[in-house]
């Protein structure tokens, strides 16, 4: 791609370079998981729900791991089920809002990783 002045531009996009191997966790809110914690794991783990309902056993679930692109298109996924998650390490290419709230959490000395609760149309930090 050239400008107008027929000099060629390029662009940088910090997630091809990343080279991060990210983990994500499904956090679950309560004693014990509901159903869409279920589904949102059976979905992103590939399994059925007897399988998810055998794995779901902890608070903190593995679902996987993957590069930044991977994390990404988990987010998407995981943000139709309305479910808490946590990312291992901190993903740096959530919305300025979450980084804004996860730096304020992080001050105050509450978590030294991101965990997003996704509530409606809104994604804050617990």
């Amino acid at each position: 791609m050239t400008q107008d002045n027929n000099t060629p531009a390029t662009s940088y996009i910090p997630m091809l370079y990343d080279k991060t191997v990210y983990a994500i966790y499904l956090i679950i809110k309560g004693s014990k998981y509901n159903h869409a914690e279920l589904k949102a794991f059976s979905k992103i783990c590939n399994i059925n729900y007897l399988e998810a309902n055998q794995k779901l056993k902890h608070k903190k679930n593995f679902m996987g791991k993957g590069n930044a692109y991977w994390i990404k298109d988990t987010l998407q996924k995981l943000s139709l089920y309305h479910v808490a998650y946590e990312i291992v390490p901190p993903y740096p290419y959530l919305q300025e809002e979450q980084n804004k709230t996860y730096q304020i959490l992080h001050k105050l000395k509450i978590s030294d990783k991101i965990c997003v609760c996704v509530e409606g149309n809104r994604q804050f930090l617990m």
